[in-house]
């Protein structure tokens, strides 16, 4: 029996695994409500989650729990939702909470502070902009990757349908490398020829 792989209906954050349900006429498995046939990525990083977007697993922020802090305003918060820190807000330890809340005017907090701890802010963000954006770029490959496969299925092309799984999975596993938001991302066709050049 397969196993299908739960996530939130809400947040789409992945829940736990369980056994398909096997319809008693057809007898095959049945994908249930908020769930997916596709496994999640193995070892996620301590302060990240993985949601289920546009048919694939994919790794976000997850800050929920910890205080923020809205430089402009000089708000604290604590964070409620999944995803990347605002531009502008950090997140901060309790105890430069606590210090701040008791001594505003000390030099930890000073004008300057606030607009070094801005700055990484920014930087931070930028960081998360060339995330999103390889990120983008990869759903994009995945999207021609599924039309592909349509195509081969349709003609019978069994070789062409491995080659298609075999980028699908490399895929699925590109943000596994280290600064995979610097590394360019082949095509289809361009993976396909560096795989027969290998072989």
């Amino acid at each position: 029996m397969a196993k299908v792989y739960m996530f939130d209906p809400e947040t789409r954050e992945f829940m736990g695994e369980e056994d398909a349900f096997v319809e008693p006429v057809k007898g095959k498995d049945v994908e249930a409500v908020n769930a997916t046939l596709f496994p999640p990525i193995p070892d996620i990083p301590a302060g990240y989650s993985q949601v289920f977007r546009r048919g694939v697993w994919t790794v976000v922020e997850d800050h929920r729990g910890q205080r923020a802090l809205d430089i402009a305003n000089r708000r604290f918060y604590t964070v409620s939702q999944l995803g990347n820190i605002p531009t502008g807000h950090v997140t901060v330890h309790k105890d430069m909470e606590k210090d701040y809340l008791e001594h505003p005017h000390h030099y930890g907090f000073s004008e300057s502070s606030f607009f070094r701890l801005e700055e990484d802010a920014i930087a931070a963000i930028d960081l998360e902009d060339d995330k999103q954006k390889k990120l983008d770029e990869r759903y994009a490959l995945f999207d021609f990757a599924d039309w592909r496969m349509q195509r081969a299925l349709d003609t019978g092309d069994s070789e062409e349908q491995q080659r298609i799984r075999d980028y699908r999975s490399f895929l699925r596993d590109f943000t596994k490398r280290d600064t995979w938001w610097e590394l360019p991302i082949p095509s289809l066709d361009e993976f396909i020829k560096e795989t027969k050049e290998k072989s």
